[in-house]
């Protein structure tokens, strides 16, 4: 289901005065073709912007600076292409089968660096712990989120074992995930929800 259907259902049903990032949050919550379980927050890395002499700066000799929304997007599908090859391997070139993902750019309405909230469907195929190094192997293969903190960014999520900070975030999600994510968009603002 589109947007487009979602707003003519709106119209079959008379929910006028109900908003749009409503009935979708409850449409995909409850969706049996999408099937979210899992959510993932993914935080960009700053991108060269200049160069400095080394005299002008004490630690570093090059300027960096955020994304802007259109190249978080697409680093964002650059990112779900390859972890959608990394998951389905040659079904995905010759069946074209990929991630069942929703995703919402965020940031930008209350001045924070911009990032990135997923819902996205698990492979039946795979167990959660295969699934997860999977989405490891895609974030550095991209190379294009951070993967590790830095020492002094707040902690993520925690490995015990190995002792490693992750930036990014890959938990199981419930209905209250979606409206998490469309925090930011008004109730006419449904089509800033994009799928995958």
């Amino acid at each position: 289901m589109n947007l487009n259907e979602i707003r003519t259902r709106m119209v079959q049903i008379g929910a006028e005065r109900t908003s749009e990032k409503r009935i979708f949050c409850d449409w995909a919550a409850k969706s049996t073709e999408l099937n979210l379980q899992l959510g993932l927050t993914l935080m960009p890395k700053k991108v060269f912007y200049k160069h400095v002499p080394a005299y002008k700066r004490a630690k570093n000799n090059e300027l960096k600076r955020h994304l802007n929304g259109e190249e978080l997007n697409a680093a964002l599908l650059r990112f779900l292409d390859i972890l959608s090859k990394v998951t389905y391997k040659n079904g995905y070139v010759r069946f074209g089968k990929k991630i069942k993902a929703i995703y919402t750019i965020e940031g930008a309405a209350t001045l924070k660096d911009l990032h990135v909230h997923l819902a996205m469907a698990k492979p039946e195929h795979l167990s959660w712990n295969e699934f997860a190094r999977r989405v490891k192997k895609a974030l550095e293969l991209s190379d294009e989120f951070c993967i590790f903190n830095d020492n002094n960014l707040p902690v993520a999520k925690t490995d015990a074992k190995a002792g490693e900070y992750y930036r990014y975030k890959l938990d199981l999600i419930d209905e209250g995930w979606l409206t998490y994510i469309t925090k930011e968009l008004g109730g006419k603002q449904a089509h800033k929800v994009r799928l995958y």
